[in-house]
């Protein structure tokens, strides 16, 4: 499990969060929050874990790209802390076998 990646998830969320505003601004730093705590982790980090992370992220980034008004900067962040969060999956799907 690369916890790099994760933090790295982190991070950019938290610079979307940065440039966001209203309510997904609260949404994104929590989700950066969640992604944080798991990479801080020493313990193994379930899969499970990783596809809630992925599905919530997803459905923020859904969200986020129909709302006219929202930095490019926001989505450009968004979409590499998915790169991060699907890579980190795809490490622990091949670490399960």
């Amino acid at each position: 499990m690369d916890q790099e990646r994760l933090q790295n998830a982190s991070e950019k969320l938290r610079a979307a969060s940065e440039t966001a505003d209203g309510g997904i601004q609260r949404t994104l730093y929590e989700q950066s929050n969640s992604i944080a705590e798991l990479a801080a982790r020493s313990q193994q980090i379930h899969e499970h874990q990783l596809t809630e992370q992925l599905d919530d992220l997803q459905t923020l980034i859904e969200a986020i790209e129909e709302a006219d008004d929202t930095p490019k900067d926001v989505n450009e962040h968004l979409h590499q802390a998915k790169s991060d969060l699907t890579a980190a999956h795809g490490e622990s799907d091949s670490s399960a076998h």
